[in-house]
């Protein structure tokens, strides 16, 4: 009789996100607008058997002084974790819940059913992936979906889920290579505890609310923007975190200083591979100096953080410290805290201010056998203080933005002029 397998080893990224739990919520969300309605039975299906190719979907975290795991839940049904209504309030409520990981497995789901559409809305534990690995479980739970759909035995067998941890990152370099990693310093590789004391917020406040902000960036300037970077030679991303540069120093108290600005770069691009050999995290927080200075015009402002961008990629400042960390943490199996020792090389957590782009969604991510997606959403992590942190996507032609946070009247205020701003520095742009 086969043995079922009861625990998943735990990789860095997993401690790494446990140890920022004060920080934020510790999940990402989906939020798919369908045109039409899908099979539930057949969804729910789909739902088990893709999370049976990825069981830490399917587990509890089990921390340890020395060495945490992820503990596999027997008998799982993703029924227990599924809910349909056709309330508003619910469905908008459902997007606010986090995931207690040491208490359950690591998704919740909900389909808000409306004037015959359905709105597809997961949160799934940031623990268990970043926006890359998300994107590819959609595309497996949309693959089950369409081919359930056809055939009731379909399986798909061509999904090998392997190792989750950080040592992938390494394997194609040299000792030589990865000593530099784990043992140069480099500049801006930590994160400022100074954003907070530029961004307006209430430490005090006597209430504090839960809420996640939308806007959509039509076509028709999305267009444009391509248009303009191309003719330019400047990335979108850079643009893009230009725009979110100039929109916080246009909200904040004292803006005479430079901001450090994070954004997310996946590490998977220093891999031979392009992949990870299991759903996994594998991505960081790269940081820029921005500042703002007098009469300078946007697109000067974007040249100037193309330039940083540059610097900081260009000297591999993304894989430094991490070689030495897992050596310190996973390999010798220290008796230390281990959230010292993250937060001592990767950054508290806390004061991430940042930027997260994952990009174009293609349309295989979501082909749920053909129904039309008329929206879609990638949504991070509910910010707890200070804020904000954008999250980006871009999907059929059109550009997602998204900020969660909990905060006081004021700050969700001031999230949602981020948010225009933004906007208004990307017309600016093409003008």
């Amino acid at each position: 009789m086969k043995k079922h397998k009861t625990k998943i080893k735990a990789a860095i990224w997993d401690e790494l996100y446990y140890s920022w739990r004060k920080s934020f919520d510790q999940a990402i969300r989906a939020d798919i607008q369908f045109g039409g309605e899908l099979d539930i039975n057949i969804l729910i299906d789909a739902f088990n058997e893709t999370i049976e190719l990825v069981p830490v979907v399917k587990s509890k975290w089990i921390n340890k002084p020395v060495r945490s795991y992820w503990e596999i839940i027997q008998n799982f049904n993703i029924r227990d974790y599924f809910t349909v209504t056709e309330d508003l309030e619910d469905a908008e409520n459902f997007m606010l819940e986090s995931i207690d990981c040491e208490a359950c497995a690591q998704i919740k789901v909900l389909i808000y059913r409306h004037k015959g559409k359905d709105n597809l809305r997961i949160v799934l534990s940031h623990m268990c992936f970043d926006g890359s690995s998300f994107m590819d479980f959609l595309e497996l739970l949309s693959r089950y979906y369409s081919g359930l759909k056809q055939n009731s035995d379909f399986k798909i067998t061509d999904f090998v889920n392997g190792e989750r941890d950080v040592w992938q990152l390494f394997k194609n370099f040299t000792l030589k290579e990865r000593l530099n990693f784990a043992l140069k310093k480099i500049k801006h590789s930590k994160i400022s505890q100074n954003i907070r004391l530029n961004i307006p917020c209430d430490k005090d406040a006597s209430e504090k609310t839960k809420v996640i902000q939308k806007k959509i960036i039509e076509e028709e300037l999305l267009l444009k923007l391509i248009e303009k970077s191309k003719k330019s030679g400047q990335k979108l991303n850079d643009i893009f975190i230009a725009a979110f540069g100039r929109s916080l120093f246009d909200i904040s108290i004292a803006n005479h200083s430079p901001m450090p600005i994070a954004f997310s770069i996946d590490l998977r691009i220093f891999m031979k591979e392009k992949k990870t050999a299991g759903l996994t995290n594998m991505s960081t927080a790269l940081f820029i100096p921005f500042d703002k200075i007098e009469g300078e015009s946007f697109e000067e402002s974007v040249n100037r953080t193309s330039t940083h961008i540059n610097e900081v990629k260009n000297n591999n400042s993304a894989m430094f410290n991490k070689e030495l960390l897992r050596l310190l943490v996973f390999s010798f199996y220290l008796p230390v805290s281990k959230e010292k020792i993250l937060k001592s090389f990767l950054g508290g957590g806390s004061a991430v201010t940042g930027i997260s782009n994952v990009g174009v969604i293609k349309p295989e991510v979501v082909s749920f056998s053909g129904l039309k997606v008329e929206e879609f959403f990638m949504i991070g992590s509910v910010k707890f203080t200070p804020f904000p942190a954008l999250f980006i996507n871009t999907f059929n032609n059109r550009i997602y933005l998204s900020t969660a946070s909990l905060g006081s009247k004021m700050e969700i205020e001031l999230e949602k002029r981020v948010l225009d701003l933004f906007e208004s520095y990307l017309i600016n742009y093409v003008e």
